[in-house]
């Protein structure tokens, strides 16, 4: 993601690490999310404070044996090679850094992780879940709601501006119009 005044902020797998990259070969830590992975981040425009919010993602088992073993020469695949099981869901965390650097926890969901993220055009985020198929915005005062919840396992991209606003669910593949944005009352119908 890159900010108004042109600062790139990326995100590290394994060890959950936020980046400020300022220059060619000047990068510095911003967070340490405390995981495995920052799996999406997002800046709120300049008029709305210009904070950096990033979901972080930490997981309860092992990645071993998810992508194949580096191989010499000809893969075979035998019938007895199975597929590997589904990784439990994690715990997912969105933070929000603030102009002035400090890093809050804005939403914490310890029976699921996050896969997408996205600011509406108030500034509030809203996030995807990676195993409930669900979305929850979180407001200035952490009240966390759930905006939507789909029959699909996640919620893997949300587009929250434009002309038709939509996120899109998997397992299977569905997108979502998003018909209707209301107040702290109003619901989302899938």
């Amino acid at each position: 993601a890159i900010a108004n005044n042109g600062t790139v902020y990326s995100g590290s797998n394994g060890k959950a690490l936020l980046y400020a990259v300022t220059a060619p070969g000047r990068a510095r830590v911003v967070h340490d999310c405390v995981g495995h992975d920052v799996k999406a981040i997002a800046i709120a425009p300049a008029d709305q404070g210009g904070a950096v919010f990033s979901i972080c993602n930490h997981y309860a088992g092992s990645f071993k044996g998810l992508r194949p073993p580096k191989a010499l020469g000809k893969v075979t695949i035998s019938k007895s090679s199975s597929r590997p099981k589904a990784a439990k869901p994690g715990k997912g965390r969105l933070i929000r850094i603030k102009t002035g650097g400090v890093a809050e926890l804005m939403l914490k969901n310890d029976k699921t992780h996050f896969v997408s993220l996205a600011l509406d055009e108030t500034g509030m985020p809203l996030v995807g879940t990676g195993s409930e198929g669900q979305v929850f915005g979180v407001d200035d005062n952490h009240v966390e709601r759930l905006l939507a919840d789909t029959d699909e396992r996640q919620v893997g991209s949300l587009m929250t501006t434009g002309k038709t606003p939509y996120f899109v669910s998997s397992d299977p593949v569905v997108l979502h119009p998003i018909t209707g944005i209301g107040g702290a009352d109003a619901i989302w119908t899938c």
